[in-house]
């Protein structure tokens, strides 16, 4: 086992080496906020098309920091691993991205930063696990990232990817905790401090295809997240599902388009200021993220069904 981790820090180090080699030359100067880009309206844009969306990659995954200081993605390339990708703003302007400073040593996709900016969750590559991984959080520390741990050692399942924490800790998650080889939502309560036993969001989310890649509103007021069900559109589509007053989840809907459409639309989330929804895009099968105006998922949810934020 030690034997296999430490060839797949080495292959990892090649990779980050072949990277940092081969990034973008002549980086333009970005300033503002959202890395300095023109904010889209109601139809879907590619996002930082050039400089975080690139022809020749793929990207997935996107999201600010809560202070809107960060902008963290993961980046995969033909003999490259994923990983994950930070762009900073300092003083108003925002740096060329580059890997995240703990991937050499604990490399992973997917990654959330709990609403109150402290804490940094992500899909991390665990060989010590039969899946190869396992979600790791790391604290924040100043402007740095602490070491990653394992975030808990109650069973969550084989499969658990794509975390998503709400403002009181609770984590939802991509697993398979009571479905074996399938992929539904699930969420695991923070109760002083210990996650507790996953739930299974139910038949309303879940159904007897993939669900995955679950982004969860800060007061838990509602959740989006793809699926590779049957739809009219491509093959896979966003769905939301909001908490009602009795305190269930509501039938996930299919958002439609033109969020969704012929191509594969996955992996939501929603900018710290509630403005903006962001995805990913199969475009010529090579992921790009995208952005769009948030109002346009306002029609999913009724007044009534929304906690007061």
């Amino acid at each position: 086992m030690k034997q296999k981790a430490t060839i797949i820090g080495i292959v990892v180090m090649i990779v980050l080496i072949f990277i940092t080699c081969t990034q973008q030359p002549n980086f333009p100067v970005l300033k503002g906020p959202y890395l300095g880009q023109k904010p889209p309206g109601m139809i879907p844009e590619i996002f930082a098309p050039g400089l975080i969306s690139l022809k020749e990659s793929t990207e997935y995954g996107g999201h600010f920091s809560p202070d809107f200081s960060e902008f963290y993605f993961t980046r995969y390339s033909a003999g490259s691993d994923h990983l994950i990708w930070v762009s900073k703003k300092t003083n108003d302007f925002w740096s060329e991205p580059s890997i995240v400073e703990f991937m050499d040593k604990f490399p992973g996709a997917e990654s959330c930063i709990s609403p109150d900016g402290n804490y940094f969750f992500y899909d991390c590559v665990d060989t010590s696990r039969t899946s190869g991984h396992d979600i790791y959080k790391a604290e924040r520390t100043g402007n740095e990232w602490n070491t990653p741990k394992r975030l808990t050692n109650v069973d969550l399942g084989n499969i658990r990817i794509s975390p998503s924490v709400s403002s009181n800790g609770n984590l939802y998650f991509s697993g398979d905790f009571d479905s074996p080889g399938q992929r539904d939502i699930y969420y695991s309560e923070f109760i002083n401090g210990r996650y507790s036993t996953p739930i299974n969001l139910g038949e309303k989310v879940n159904s007897e295809y993939h669900e995955s890649h679950v982004y969860v509103s800060p007061d838990e007021s509602f959740i989006l997240f793809d699926s590779n069900r049957p739809s009219k559109y491509g093959k896979s589509n966003i769905y939301i599902s909001v908490k009602t007053k009795n305190d269930m989840w509501s039938e996930a809907k299919n958002v439609g388009s033109p969020i969704n459409s012929d191509y594969s639309d996955w992996y939501p989330s929603v900018t710290p200021d509630g403005n903006y929804l962001m995805f990913s895009r199969n475009i010529d099968r090579a992921p790009d993220i995208m952005w769009v105006n948030a109002k346009i998922i306002e029609q999913f949810r009724p007044k009534e069904s929304i906690k007061s934020e």
